[in-house]
């Protein structure tokens, strides 16, 4: 199969390494660089809209400067951050939280609810803020971590984060033990259907378990993790939709290289976002330079099998990549 043609413009900021081994330092570095580098970007960047430090808050607020600005409490002070897509495409909170479980210890867990209306309000030094059409998309525990799983040991991540120069797609992919652990997707799908009047979706997924799990195609489409809101003002739920093979999810032949070419170097299907939600059915729309990739390669493959590295897999997807080495430590 062909290579395909990159359709949008896109920044990049790729291979971010860090980790110490200490889950409570580690969550707060992953939280502040997400918040640091989406409100970085050149063209279209996310807006800080209100954030605490536990000695301040507001809107817009102190904002960080630092991962040591992120301080968690199982009760008391807590930082949180209100960030919002460009164009007013919604809004996501990011905030920390103490988690206990009663037969080992407390440690902070990061905590993500979305909202595609853009409307948070509120919030003080204790509380974080709400919308009427918020969405849990991790909660306060310990047993639903995004990143590193039930576990209070740290352990080294790179993130890699994709952003559309229009503004409309921001991929987040988050990598440690040689797999994408988890993909965190912001988009307004291309070829909307016109009637969506708040066409405003993100997804992820919890990596729940200790020993790093894998961002497959299977988890995106059966567990229906685009959230947003249809064409009657009604939460809804969405899933990736990759065309079939022969009449077969393209997922149960992805494993064959040999059903599509013999060197399995450019098997790359488009992705697409559906619903069978009440007042919504069908495609909503593509995910542009993404792509589902065979089940038998592995994160950090990159494509074509030359060293350019024009493109490159993580966990079950693809997503054009600058030549270097991806990390996945």
């Amino acid at each position: 199969m062909a290579l395909p043609t990159v359709e949008k413009t896109w920044e990049t900021s790729l291979n971010n390494r860090f980790g110490n081994g200490n889950a409570d330092t580690d969550h707060r570095e992953a939280l502040y660089q997400i918040a640091s580098k989406l409100t970085g970007f050149t063209n279209n960047p996310w807006t800080l809209v209100g954030s605490s430090d536990a000695s301040t808050y507001g809107y817009p607020g102190p904002g960080w400067s630092d991962y040591t600005d992120i301080v968690t409490s199982y009760s008391g002070n807590r930082s949180w951050v209100v960030l919002e897509r460009p164009n007013s495409g919604g809004q996501v909170l990011f905030y920390v939280w103490n988690s206990y479980n009663s037969s080992t210890y407390y440690y902070s867990s990061i905590n993500i609810t979305w909202s595609p209306g853009g409307n948070f309000t509120g919030g003080d030094l204790t509380s974080k803020p709400t919308a009427t059409d918020e969405i849990t998309m991790s909660s306060n525990s310990y047993t639903t971590e995004w990143y590193h799983g039930e576990t209070a040991t740290g352990r080294p991540c790179s993130m890699h984060f994709r952003h559309s120069t229009d503004g409309k797609h921001t991929y987040l992919f988050l990598c440690s033990n040689g797999r994408c652990n988890n993909i965190l997707i912001w988009t307004t799908p291309e070829d909307y259907p016109s009637a969506w009047t708040t066409p405003h979706l993100m997804a992820m997924d919890d990596d729940t378990g200790e020993n790093a799990e894998n961002a497959t195609y299977s988890t995106y489409y059966s567990n229906q993790n685009f959230h947003g809101r249809d064409n009657a003002d009604a939460l809804i739920s969405a899933s990736l939709v990759v065309p079939a093979y022969d009449g077969s999810l393209i997922t149960s032949t992805m494993s064959l290289p040999g059903t599509f070419d013999t060197t399995n170097s450019y098997l790359m299907a488009p992705v697409y976002v559906g619903t069978n939600g009440a007042a919504g059915y069908g495609i909503l729309g593509k995910l542009p330079d993404f792509w589902a990739g065979s089940t038998a390669r592995s994160t950090s493959d990159t494509y074509p099998d030359d060293n350019t590295r024009t493109f490159a897999q993580f966990g079950d997807f693809i997503v054009p990549w600058d030549t270097t080495v991806p990390t996945s430590w």
